[in-house]
């Protein structure tokens, strides 16, 4: 497997003491990560779906009657997890000598991950409907995998358990509804027919309401707004640009830590006005820049949390406005977003800096 990428795993066993003795066993060994754990399989089963691991390891006793019928539904929502089972007592009574060896199972698996990520990866890139099935039919397969083992089990699980299942259901479906709106507007940009009608829009009022959507939103981070004086109109697609505002700074505060500061500087230019919004995230490898504006690019390949599109669809709705967008940053230094935007040579009223929140 690449340097970057880890395995991910999900460690399944009743006792706690050994889901920790299974989790530091996994984790000492290098390119595996523990994302999640759960005392039984029907447990793991829902986690899964959620999480979509590489790799399942399972502690059972021989006699955990109750714990086997859940073993095959759990194959069905985990799609292309390796299910790896052990004893549970190599984990609580002989946990000093680990008599389940894991290194070479693991060994192969990052094998057969790295030959994927060779023979694949690059493909799925250059290849938009390889990737998309891929994205659409990884969650399509835990929702009815979820589904299959509500309505096969359904009296086996707790109340609790069964809203849990029903809402990961519901989370993977709004994931999927979001998926094909991006997908929607990525056709869109490709036919050069997602920026629609343009109008004059007062720049300090359109910035305010996005600030003001993700303060609510994130009111654990505090956004600051200024705009320059003169304040400019720009003729632009008021929704497609608002929209493309928003997704940088709802990337802003989703990397930056808790209580830290999103600001959101727009200042007027001859031709243009740049508008930049800037965080006290982690930042970015400048050799990742390129990276950020492609369709379906994710910098973290074992990131799920959403599709690569964001910044595709920003990149298409600026320079459809005849714009243009660029990164800034370092590693450990934040990272600023700008998006420049033809003005309409009209000013009105002044400068301001909106209240902090």
């Amino acid at each position: 497997m690449n340097a970057t990428r880890s395995l991910r795993a999900v460690v399944v066993a009743s006792p706690q003491d050994a889901r920790t003795s299974l989790s530091e066993a996994l984790e000492a060994l290098d390119g595996v990560e523990v994302v999640g754990d759960a005392a039984d399989p029907k447990e793991a089963a829902i986690l899964s779906a959620r999480l979509h691991p590489d790799l399942v390891v399972v502690a059972m006793s021989p006699s955990d009657e109750e714990g086997a019928w859940a073993l095959p539904p759990l194959l069905g929502v985990a799609p292309g997890a390796r299910v790896i089972l052990t004893l549970l007592e190599e984990w609580t009574e002989r946990r000093a000598a680990k008599g389940y060896d894991l290194r070479e199972i693991i060994e192969v698996l990052r094998e057969a991950r790295a030959a994927d990520d060779r023979d694949g990866h690059s493909r799925r890139r250059e290849a938009t409907l390889s990737m998309l099935a891929h994205d659409i039919l990884t969650p399509t397969t835990a929702v009815v995998g979820v589904a299959d083992l509500l309505l096969r089990y359904w009296d086996r699980f707790e109340a609790e358990e069964r809203r849990q299942g029903v809402a990961n259901i519901a989370e993977v479906g709004r994931d999927l509804a979001s998926l094909v709106r991006g997908v929607v507007r990525a056709a869109a940009a490709d036919a050069g027919s997602l920026v629609g009608d343009r109008e004059p829009v007062e720049l300090a009022e359109l910035l305010d309401e996005a600030v003001g959507g993700i303060r609510r939103i994130a009111p654990s981070h505090t956004v600051e707004l200024e705009v320059g004086e003169p304040v400019p109109k720009l003729w632009v697609d008021r929704i497609r640009v608002q929209e493309a505002v928003l997704n940088f700074l709802t990337n802003a505060v989703k990397y930056s830590p808790e209580g830290t500061t999103v600001r959101v500087v727009a200042i007027p230019h001859e031709h243009e006005v740049t508008i930049t919004v800037i965080d006290q995230g982690p930042g970015i490898d400048p050799k990742d820049h390129g990276k950020l504006f492609k369709k379906f690019s994710r910098l973290h390949p074992e990131d799920t949390s959403g599709h690569g599109l964001g910044l595709y669809l920003v990149k298409a709705i600026v320079e459809a406005h005849g714009g243009r967008v660029w990164v800034e940053g370092q590693v450990g230094a934040g990272s600023t977003f700008g998006m420049a935007l033809p003005a309409t040579g009209r000013t009105t009223g002044t400068g301001r800096r909106a209240d902090r929140s």
